[in-house]
């Protein structure tokens, strides 16, 4: 079972707070995770839906990474389905 590290449990704490923020991490720190803990919070508290824009190339990598979720501590079969039905991935 994968674990968050702090930084991207902080990550989501500080979205939940601010109506403007960016997650600037390192290329592979993280941030498509700490962007889907915070979508599954926001979720449960009553966010209907999330539309996310990316590079085409990486909707993919958007997938597989809804997908993995399940993995993480705290992440159940019906928040990876809750992901998968209320985002929707558009590509630029």
């Amino acid at each position: 079972m994968k674990t968050f590290g702090e930084h991207q449990t902080y990550g989501a704490t500080m979205m939940s707070l601010c109506d403007n923020l960016g997650i600037f991490y390192d290329m592979g720190c993280g941030k498509t995770a700490t962007a889907l803990l915070w979508a599954r919070d926001a979720m449960r508290s009553g966010m209907q839906d999330l539309l996310v824009v990316c590079p085409a190339s990486l909707v993919r990598s958007w997938e597989n990474a809804i997908e993995g979720m399940i993995e993480f501590e705290g992440f159940t079969e019906a928040d990876v389905e809750m992901l998968k039905q209320r985002i929707t991935l558009s590509s630029f």
